[in-house]
């Protein structure tokens, strides 16, 4: 997964005379990128296909957005099991589909990219003090396990 945090897409410019001073724009938030592996049997292809009839049905009928945007989390883990920052995505839904390569030329596992729409992310990641106390939890835990 690929994703990036809010940034300024464009200035907002007014003249002051000869001179022009900017200012921020609107904050915008990158499109997520992402590479699934193809499950055997490929289950992944069939799961994006259902997600594509919540936003448009075959008969060609949009859905309202609360239909298909989906919450998504994005959770990743230090060398110890314990989470190290945890982002909530709102608002997601694929803007593409698993679209196949087929390249014998490597032995590498199929994988596929998709892009997703992304309206909101939080940053839910645990306090620096809370991510210690979990450590030494789970240090103390190892300990008494051996």
């Amino acid at each position: 997964v690929s994703f990036g945090d809010y940034s300024f897409g464009d200035t907002v410019g007014l003249r002051y005379g000869s001179y022009k001073a900017k200012y921020a724009g609107f904050l915008e938030i990158e499109e997520i990128q992402a590479q699934f592996r193809i499950p055997v049997p490929d289950s992944l292809a069939e799961y994006f296909n259902e997600w594509r009839k919540l936003i448009v049905s075959n008969d060609g009928y949009y859905s309202p957005k609360s239909v298909y945007a989906k919450t998504i989390y994005v959770i990743t883990y230090g060398v110890d099991g314990i989470v190290n920052k945890k982002f909530k995505m709102l608002g997601v839904f694929p803007k593409t589909f698993p679209r196949y390569s087929l390249d014998y030329k490597s032995e590498s596992i199929l994988t596929v990219p998709v892009t997703f729409s992304v309206d909101r992310i939080f940053d839910e990641s645990p306090s620096g003090i809370s991510r210690l106390i979990g450590s030494l939890a789970q240090q103390g835990m190892n300990a008494l396990i051996k």
